[in-house]
């Protein structure tokens, strides 16, 4: 588990949307459970999602969730704090209820593990690491989590899928940042991306491990969700 001061932290971070506060004072209730969710500006698919993200927050089903954001300028190819923040302020009009904080020291990726862009991290009320998602989540995933959100994810914490610590992610070299030269993927030292590492769709690689985790987080989720609530899922022909 990662130590309880990990919401005191996000708290103190600068909020770069205008509107929604100076801090993450102002968008994290310290009585409800955290998703974060961890991106950069030159990542195809956490731009295209952040529409998303901003309608979760905003939806009352996520009422017992905070929803926020963090990026890290400076870290993993991103671009240095006022280069970014000059950045953001050209295009925070666009999700104007989406929260972004800023962790310059990149102090939240490193202790949570985050390599790879998106990332989300669920935290319960203590702040404490549930789970960490190593690439983008569904819409579906997303609604069972929220669903789960007012028990504080107890289904998800007593479910085979959980990591056993916050450790275990840490010491993952398996999932690497990625970027695209002519072609060919490389990782934030510049290696190109190993092949067995699995592409999915909108640019995130999972390795193989990854992938069989979060699926078993996501089958635990579901099962706990009321059957009124469940996603329709579309059966093949």
């Amino acid at each position: 588990m990662l130590p309880s001061d990990m919401l005191g932290q996000m708290r103190a971070l600068p909020q770069l949307t205008k509107g929604l506060g100076d801090t993450g004072t102002a968008v994290i209730d310290p009585n409800k459970p955290t998703l974060i969710k961890f991106w950069a500006s030159w990542c195809p698919l956490c731009l295209g999602t952040l529409a998303e993200t901003e309608e979760w927050r905003t939806d009352p089903t996520f009422a017992d969730l905070n929803v926020v954001t963090v990026v890290s300028p400076g870290h993993l190819n991103e671009k240095a704090d006022g280069d970014f923040s000059t950045w953001y302020a050209g295009v925070q009009a666009d999700y104007p209820k989406l929260p972004v904080l800023s962790d310059a020291s990149g102090e939240l990726i490193n202790k949570l593990g985050v390599q790879v862009y998106p990332s989300w991290a669920i935290l319960d009320k203590s702040g404490n690491l549930v789970h960490l998602v190593k690439g983008n989540i569904s819409a579906e995933q997303a609604y069972a989590l929220a669903e789960n959100a007012n028990n504080d994810f107890a289904e998800l914490k007593a479910g085979s899928a959980k990591p056993a610590n916050a450790q275990t992610l840490d010491n993952n070299s398996k999932i690497e940042t990625i970027k695209q030269k002519d072609g060919v993927y490389y990782n934030d030292k510049g290696k190109a991306i190993n092949t067995r590492s699995i592409y999915l769709a909108g640019g995130c690689f999972w390795g193989v491990e990854a992938i069989w985790s979060a699926s078993r987080v996501w089958s635990t989720l579901y099962q706990a969700m009321p059957m009124a609530r469940r996603p329709i899922q579309a059966t093949s022909k």
